[in-house]
């Protein structure tokens, strides 16, 4: 009698939600990140011609692609080239960032419902049209 065995195995890599640099720095947009389900699939939907797999978290990758000036930081972090955020930013920026990144979770929200309204359409709703609009209403 002759048996024969197989085995499949499939490795995924899962993005964390929070994490790498911005780790439990941002907490009032974390919290709303981990809460909704809805806002994690709108963020994957906007971005979805984004590499957000460069990141360690989705966090890093909306902070990071906002806000292109801390890109280096969070590689070199990464790389264990560099320290987290939060021993590098002062707590009244966190917290300015903080509020912003939840203003710009709303923004992606909003948008989402135009585009299921038919109100937007998907080549507009980009992630560079996101940020243009996020920075914007940052300013």
């Amino acid at each position: 009698m002759f048996f024969q065995m197989s085995c499949d195995l499939c490795c995924e890599q899962v993005q964390e939600l929070c994490g790498g640099i911005t780790s439990s720095v941002f907490k009032l947009s974390e919290s709303m990140l981990i809460n909704s389900s809805r806002l994690q699939e709108t963020l994957k939907f906007i971005a979805h011609r984004k590499d957000m797999e460069r990141y360690n978290s989705i966090m890093d990758f909306i902070f990071c692609e906002i806000w292109t000036e801390y890109q280096i930081a969070c590689f070199k972090f990464y790389d264990k080239k560099g320290p987290p955020l939060r021993e590098t930013m002062p707590k009244t920026e966190i917290e300015y960032y903080d509020g912003l990144i939840i203003k710009a979770f709303q923004v992606a929200l909003e948008l989402l419902k135009k585009y299921e309204k038919k109100q937007w359409s998907k080549k507009s709703l980009s992630w560079v049209s996101f940020r243009t609009i996020v920075l914007k209403a940052a300013s």
